[in-house]
């Protein structure tokens, strides 16, 4: 394979650079590793109640906290999907879903434990829990590190989020509504 220069993007960088570039990179794709969730989170709630106490902000303008930062963003990405408006949302879900079908498929063929995703879930609760569970706490956090805006991501995740409970309203009232007929059929003879 022949390496095409014009597409080196650190061409003219010095040696150094480049390393601080690949450290970088290397600890922002590690921040999208779905197992180390729940620590990052616990981690930045307590560098954000630590700069509370203390009556300052957790500031991503601070150099010290500018890869820190990335790495957030870069993780707030990776969830981002119930984050989007909800039609453009909903299709990447629908898409995701299907991934998972067949990984789930693969990992029974093969005898293989299962990860998080059952696919008896009905899809409202399945989204509802990955919402408030693991997006919606990360967002609400990252939004409260100074000088980064979620605002309108939270917007979405709030608007998604009462979308899917109106779904299991609506499936509450078909389901009472279905009960009801079948009672009211039993009671006419």
């Amino acid at each position: 394979m022949q390496k095409n220069t014009n597409c080196n993007i650190l061409k003219g960088f010095s040696k150094e650079s480049k390393r601080t570039y690949r450290k970088i990179l290397i600890h922002c794709i590690l921040e999208t590793d779905l197992a180390k969730h729940g620590a990052a989170l616990k981690k930045l709630n307590l560098e954000l109640n630590i700069a509370a106490s203390k009556d300052e902000k957790l500031d991503a303008s601070k150099e010290e906290n500018h890869i820190k930062c990335l790495g957030l963003l870069m993780h707030c990405c990776d969830i981002s999907n119930p984050a989007k408006e909800w039609s453009i949302y909903r299709k990447w879900t629908n898409r995701i879903v299907k991934e998972f079908n067949n990984q789930y498929d693969k990992e029974e063929k093969l005898g293989v434990s299962h990860g998080f995703y059952n696919p008896k879930t009905p899809l409202p609760e399945f989204q509802i829990g990955f919402i408030n569970f693991m997006v919606l706490p990360f967002y609400v956090a990252v939004n409260n590190v100074e000088g980064l805006d979620l605002s309108k991501p939270l917007f979405h995740l709030n608007k998604n989020l009462q979308a899917w409970k109106l779904q299991l309203v609506g499936r509450s009232i078909r389901s009472l509504s279905s009960a009801s007929n079948i009672n009211l059929k039993s009671d006419v003879k």
